[in-house]
């Protein structure tokens, strides 16, 4: 960011405004917008607003007019770091300034930034506002806005990730007359699996055997349509997270094998996520069931990551910690959890960052310690404690009452009175 800066104080100096072009600035304003830095967007702001001050006469410092293109870079930039109401702004000057210039007219891509970034911050009456003039818009006869069906997505998007129970209702609603303007030719091309996904999402979400049973029914019928719509590897995932999500971890693990196939023949199109997401929900479905076999059934889900080749994430070696840690059938389970930890331990040292330790693996490793009725992983507590501070993590009360607990059940008091005294030094300290 900061180098951008220096360049564009650079070139002023060498160059006098009346040789930069608008297709300068848009450039400018575009390495402004991709940068991770929390003042980029304001940057790309500052440019646009003194072109735009110029426009009614164009003559202040001759700097060119601003074109549809740096509008839609900028609402991009603000869309993305969910600055709505910047986006707002930028997105109302644009329309004020229509007024007098059609060539800056909104179109689809200035109200898709806008509505993604509603959607990035949950804000589904926003998209459902900006929705509503979008198609007031279309309805006036604008042809800009007739032939891109990319817009609806992130209307989709933002309902589906809202966890409204009304969700999948309305994202139907969304579908069905998605359809019919693509009957009647109003929007070309047909419907994707992207779109569909949105609804699958939206069921998955809902948490209930009726939603993942829906999602199920959509899920079945993807796979009988042509190419566009049939399922890709978002689709799998939400089939996977809707029966986790529903308590038929089972099914979620069935849906997880049949993924693992499709990738590893090469007939599945790949999506917009990571494949990682797909073992850790599958996972976590056993982790949360309360099954006595969830310990086992999770390493099923686990041992699959080396089907594909694909090295297990911090979220997946925690929820497997935390199924061996709760399982009630696994009288060994201190040392399933442990053999877990020391496999992480090793992926985290041959220099993959994505496994390195955090608190809830060492909440899960003390856990199933202390749960043990074998003294000799409650002794290795103090061996684990020592190693979580050299790697500058610090205790939090959950774990420290495990800790308590179990001493106090072996009737050890002195060794839990010792753990209250630390905690309160701790917390004293500022932890």
């Amino acid at each position: 960011f900061q180098r951008i800066q220096e360049l564009y104080d650079e070139i002023k100096v060498l160059s006098s405004d009346s040789t930069l072009s608008i297709l300068f600035y848009n450039r400018l304003c575009n390495a402004f917008s991709r940068c991770d830095h929390p003042r980029a967007p304001d940057a790309a702001r500052e440019i646009l607003d003194q072109l735009c001050l110029n426009m009614p006469k164009g003559t202040k410092q001759h700097l060119p007019k601003p074109d549809k293109k740096i509008f839609s870079t900028v609402l991009t930039a603000y869309g993305r770091a969910g600055r709505v109401e910047d986006a707002e702004e930028v997105f109302s000057i644009m329309k004020n300034l229509s007024k007098t210039d059609s060539a800056l007219t909104p179109d689809t891509k200035h109200y898709s930034s806008l509505l993604w970034g509603y959607t990035k911050n949950g804000d589904t009456k926003g998209v459902e506002s900006t929705f509503s003039d979008l198609l007031n818009t279309i309805n006036q006869g604008d042809s800009s806005l007739e032939t891109d069906k990319g817009i609806w997505l992130p209307i989709m998007a933002g309902w589906a990730e809202s966890r409204d129970p009304n969700a999948a209702a309305y994202i139907s609603q969304l579908l069905q007359r998605l359809q019919e303007l693509t009957a009647e030719k109003k929007i070309e091309g047909v419907l994707s699996s992207t779109a569909i996904n949105k609804l699958m999402s939206a069921y998955a979400l809902q948490n209930s055997s009726d939603g993942a049973n829906k999602a199920d029914s959509l899920f079945i019928w993807m796979k009988k349509q042509n190419e566009d719509l049939r399922p890709d590897s978002d689709s799998y995932f939400n089939i996977i997270q809707a029966w986790a999500n529903a308590g038929f971890p089972e099914k979620s693990l069935h849906a997880l094998q049949e993924f693992c196939d499709k990738v590893k023949e090469g007939s599945l199109r790949s999506g917009f996520l990571e494949f990682n997401v797909h073992f850790a929900v599958a996972i976590e479905g056993f982790t949360v069931s309360g099954r006595p076999t969830a310990g086992m059934k999770a390493q099923a889900a686990f041992n699959l990551h080396s089907m594909l080749d694909i090295q297990p994430t911090i979220q997946s070696f925690t929820s497997l910690m935390w199924a061996y840690a709760r399982s009630d059938s696994d009288s060994d389970s201190a040392a399933n959890v442990e053999k877990v930890f020391c496999q992480l331990m090793t992926q985290w040292k041959k220099g993959d960052d994505f496994a390195k330790p955090d608190l809830h693996v060492y909440n899960a490793l003390f856990y199933a310690l202390s749960k043990s009725p074998k003294p000799k992983y409650l002794g290795k507590v103090d061996e684990y404690f020592k190693q979580m501070k050299a790697e500058g993590l610090f205790p939090n009360s959950f774990l420290y009452n495990t800790l308590m607990t179990a001493w106090s059940h072996r009737n050890c008091p002195e060794k839990a009175e010792v753990l209250f005294n630390q905690m309160g030094q701790d917390f004293r300290s500022g932890n």
